[in-house]
């Protein structure tokens, strides 16, 4: 984790999305100070427990994308019809970035 943080500039912030390499062993709260960094830890119930939250957010967020003030630089499409080879492809880390299956 504290490797995460030599690529931010002062009031960074880390994001993390998971642990799928196990737990963070070597993070102290000291090491935010380095530069005035932020960390968070965004759980997925957390932005749905809303609806009309998650509706509006979601709606300004491909307003954004529409508008390519928001760039989506890594995709992978995919048919519907694969979708097991999606799966597959993500569970073995084949992919990065977004993964859209289009119908």
């Amino acid at each position: 984790m504290f490797n995460s943080f030599k690529a931010l500039k002062r009031h960074g912030t880390v994001v993390s999305f998971g642990q799928s390499s196990g737990a963070y062993t070597d993070l102290q709260m000291t090491d935010l100070a380095f530069g005035s960094f932020h960390l968070t830890r965004p759980t997925l119930f957390h932005f749905y427990a809303n609806r009309n939250w998650l509706e509006n957010a979601s709606a300004e967020l491909f307003e954004l994308i529409s508008n390519e003030k928001v760039k989506l630089d890594q995709v992978t499409k995919y048919p519907l019809e694969n979708v097991a080879q999606v799966h597959t492809d993500i569970e073995n880390r084949k992919t990065t970035g977004s993964v859209i299956l289009e119908i």
